[in-house]
């Protein structure tokens, strides 16, 4: 009875009266149905999920998608955690649908701890000075930042934006419009960027400047996106001083796509229009007013 977990009050003096063969007979009928108890339990928490998320604005295809993930990692309780998501997130000031985009892109956070890693990822964000607002973009944005380690990923990330010259605001800027940040690694991804624009001949304010100002350089990897893009000037006569100047004054031209680059750069030092005050006046134009500009 112990082994098979049927020891208990009710049993013990029913069962210990019986013949062995009854006794074998009664103990394999009630692991039986002990077992199929304990695979119902998770198909009717899985249902009771489901119908919640419906009830709450998902798509049929949408409640798939979370429910496949929900299904290879446990079965949340609706009442005492799915719900507590979903006011907590209501809490952030979050829409309705909102709180749905977030759930859809991140359905994991249901297997995140509420009180010992949601909630204290935020409360450190409001510490570092993000209001509400900034918070609810971060969230809504790139919501995976907020199941990431506070301790091993989050404050790591914000002691080396400090360390290399970003103030309080700058910080929070940063976290706000680019919180896959916490997902790059320090020492493989951030640190070499940060070393490509000082070798270009940014000092350290500037390279803060440029990352507070487009974070998102941060997304391209450096090797086969943000290198080429400077190289390509390099060998059409531009020297470090003038490439680091123009990034400087705007930091998002690197942000653009390499095709964009490659076409425009082609096209502007053909028609010898190529120079560091075109550069970045082209380049954002669309691709009419582009070739409305170079013809004229």
């Amino acid at each position: 009875l112990d082994a098979k977990g049927l020891l208990a009050e009710k049993t013990l003096g029913t069962l210990m009266v019986l013949t062995d063969a009854k006794f074998a007979e009664a103990v394999t009928a009630k692991a039986e149905l002990l077992s199929r108890g304990r695979e119902q339990k998770p198909q009717k928490l899985q249902e009771e999920t489901e119908a919640f998320l419906i009830s709450s604005g998902l798509s049929k295809a949408e409640v798939r998608k979370v429910s496949s993930h929900l299904s290879t990692c446990f079965s949340p309780d609706v009442d005492g955690k799915v719900k507590a998501v979903f006011r907590w997130l209501a809490e952030l000031r979050l829409t309705k649908l909102q709180i749905n985009k977030v759930v859809v892109a991140f359905p994991k956070i249901f297997s995140c701890s509420l009180t010992d890693q949601l909630q204290p990822a935020v409360r450190w964000l409001s510490e570092l000075g993000m209001d509400n607002a900034q918070v609810a973009k971060a969230v809504i944005w790139f919501p995976a930042f907020i199941g990431l380690s506070l301790e091993d990923r989050l404050k790591p990330c914000v002691r080396w934006l400090s360390e290399i010259g970003m103030d309080d605001s700058q910080v929070t800027k940063v976290i706000s419009s680019c919180p896959q940040i916490f997902t790059y690694s320090l020492e493989r991804r951030l640190k070499p960027l940060v070393s490509w624009l000082s070798d270009i001949g940014m000092d350290d304010s500037q390279v803060a400047k440029v990352l507070a100002t487009c974070p998102s350089l941060c997304v391209p990897t450096l090797e086969s996106n943000l290198m080429p893009k400077v190289q390509m000037l390099r060998d059409r006569g531009f020297s470090d001083t003038v490439i680091a100047r123009t990034i400087n004054r705007m930091p998002s031209l690197l942000a653009y796509s390499s095709e964009r680059w490659e076409d425009r750069v082609s096209v502007l030092d053909a028609k010898g229009l190529l120079a560091e005050k075109t550069l970045g006046t082209l380049m954002v134009l669309t691709d009419a007013k582009f070739a409305e500009a170079v013809t004229a």
